[in-house]
């Protein structure tokens, strides 16, 4: 019980300092620029464990800009 405790107390302090919850400021889109050589594979984007739901409750979008160099 006091191990699951502790966890909970991590991730709240994570999210608590994450700049996406610490304030809303209308802005409910989670924006990731990959820059990758051409031979990279694309990461996966959002993380497994990324929330859906801003701080304020407003529903979260993720985009991810790749800028793939081209081989040449």
């Amino acid at each position: 019980m006091r191990d699951l405790l502790q966890r909970i107390r991590v991730r709240v302090d994570r999210l608590a300092a994450d700049p996406v919850f610490r304030t809303c400021e209308g802005q409910h889109q989670v924006v990731k620029v990959s820059y990758l050589a051409s031979d990279e594979p694309v990461p996966a984007w959002p993380p497994g464990d990324a929330p859906t739901c801003c701080g304020c409750g407003a529903e979260l979008e993720y985009r991810h800009l790749v800028m793939q160099q081209l081989p040449g």
